[in-house]
């Protein structure tokens, strides 16, 4: 085992600092509009200069949102700082809720260049909002060289009453404190996971990695501290590998199933189901969301509810079916391809990997199943399409990732089917999770997705029609209408 230095390097930087403008919201726009200076309000938030006891300064801003988690409220503002090597940024505003503090985040955003995500974080208030008074929320946020926009602001989901002032960025020094012993060895068994089963295992610099990974955990003394870098350090291993902590685990599997006080399936569901409707009389639209749960009775009723949409949808006379699934972002793909299964039809549909480790992934007269595993089934009787293997037109484009992949690779190479639309996501490897000591969660990329022809992906999968989303209309879902009927 590899001993670890936690002792940080302190060498010269440069910072181009822009940071936020206006973050005590005492600017108005010169347009006759009461939004604030240099920051960007989504619809549906109603801002407004309050006087009314600012935090700081003259002004507060007063924001009222009726939003949702399914269509949240942004208020937000771009830095455009640039950075060599690794920052540490305190990132604060100050909040006084009036109602909803449950849906108040404050957020921070990071990309790269070519527009994936290096780092996402958010903290919510913690205080009693009956008694409307200013709280702090703070973030502590990495940036480092790749970062090309760092979007920070609030994010709303759900009806709020606000105000929040003092908006703020700060570089904070770096310390060369060693890292706690327990942390440190914490450490070494993700590393450790990393070099023995990360796809890229050949071609990664294992000591960058390590030198990165103290440099920030410098002065780490609990988990938190891991945590709160996790996902930004795991980034310099490949864009489709995370980690989830332990309450992140347990909220992904839910209750027991098999416990005594397991809520009912129906009750227990919050997530989104396929949503889908006739288009004429003979063409069939489903809509795929994102699913992810790893609750065995929550994947059960997601397939549930797909095999009844497309039993109420079937009827003879159909040309084929849609399968939009340009909103799926990915997550458990094994109750996706249990439910699309009558569309989809039986037998193998694609693989993971390409070496004699590879293993295969079908749908089965209900069921989904890597080899001979089963993974996720109905509760009852699968449905049977009137017409077996009909014609199938997928739409994708840049939302479609991670397990929505899955999905458009199970279609490829199937007699009938024929997807639209553009390019996806690029996250079309395997995500492996593994245990860690602490109950947290570690998912790796390890092998990439295989079509049924053994075709290899790995990145953006491209549709065999390339049809760019227009300005008006909906010109993927014309053109697979148009195929799908013989035009």
């Amino acid at each position: 085992m590899h001993t670890w230095a936690f002792v940080l390097a302190l060498l010269p930087v440069t910072v181009h600092a822009q940071h936020l403008q206006n973050g005590g919201f005492e600017m108005v726009a010169d347009t006759g509009t009461i939004k604030p200076r240099f920051w960007w309000v989504s619809d549906g938030l109603h801002v407004q200069p309050s006087t009314e006891r600012p935090a700081e300064g003259l002004r507060a801003l007063h924001i009222h949102a009726e939003a949702t988690p399914n269509a949240p409220g942004h208020l937000l503002q771009n830095d455009t700082s640039r950075y060599s090597g690794l920052h540490k940024l305190r990132i604060a505003a100050k909040v006084k809720v009036n109602s909803g503090a449950e849906g108040v985040e404050l957020f921070a955003y990071s990309t790269t260049e070519e527009g994936g995500t290096l780092n996402y974080q958010v903290v919510r208030p913690e205080g009693d909002s009956r008694q409307s008074e200013w709280e702090e929320l703070v973030l502590t946020f990495w940036v480092n060289d790749e970062v090309r926009n760092l979007r920070i602001g609030l994010q709303l989901k759900s009806t709020v009453d606000l105000l929040v002032d003092d908006f703020s960025v700060q570089e904070l020094p770096r310390k060369d404190t060693p890292v706690a012993p327990e942390l440190e060895r914490y450490a070494e068994e993700v590393l450790t996971l990393i070099k023995e089963h990360s796809l890229y295992r050949s071609t990664l610099d294992t000591i960058a990695l390590r030198d990165q990974l103290s440099q920030l955990l410098t002065d780490g003394r609990t988990m938190a501290d891991f945590q709160a870098v996790a996902n930004f350090f795991l980034k310099s291993v490949d864009k489709h590998s995370f980690y989830w902590s332990k309450a992140e685990v347990e909220a992904w599997r839910g209750a027991d199933p098999e416990g005594p006080e397991a809520p009912a399936a129906a009750v227990a569901f919050d997530f989104p189901i396929t949503t889908g409707n006739l288009i004429g009389e003979d063409v069939a639209y489903l809509n795929m969301p994102q699913f992810n749960s790893g609750n065995p009775a929550w994947d059960t009723y997601f397939a549930d509810t797909l095999h009844g949409l497309i039993r109420a949808l079937d009827r003879p006379g159909l040309k084929g079916w849609v399968l939009d699934l340009r909103g799926n972002h990915g997550g458990n793909c094994w109750p996706m391809l249990a439910g699309i299964g009558p569309v989809l039809g039986n037998g193998v549909c694609g693989y993971f990997g390409l070496d004699d480790d590879r293993f295969y992934w079908s749908y089965m007269e209900g069921s989904s199943l890597t080899d001979d595993t089963l993974q996720c089934s109905v509760s009852r009787s699968p449905y049977v399409l009137l017409a077996t293997d009909p014609r199938v037109a997928v739409i994708t484009g840049p939302g479609t990732a991670s397990s929505g992949e899955v999905v458009t690779v199970a279609f490829r190479g199937r007699p009938g089917a024929r997807s639209f639309g553009t390019p996806t996501a690029g996250y079309s490897t395997t995500n492996t999770n593994f245990d860690l000591s602490d109950g947290a969660m570690l998912f790796l990329a390890t092998s990439v997705y295989v079509d049924r022809a053994k075709n290899p992906y790995g990145d953006a999968i491209p549709p065999d029609e390339l049809i760019p989303t227009s300005a008006e209309g909906d010109a993927p879902l014309e053109r697979a209408v148009q195929w799908l009927r013989g035009q």
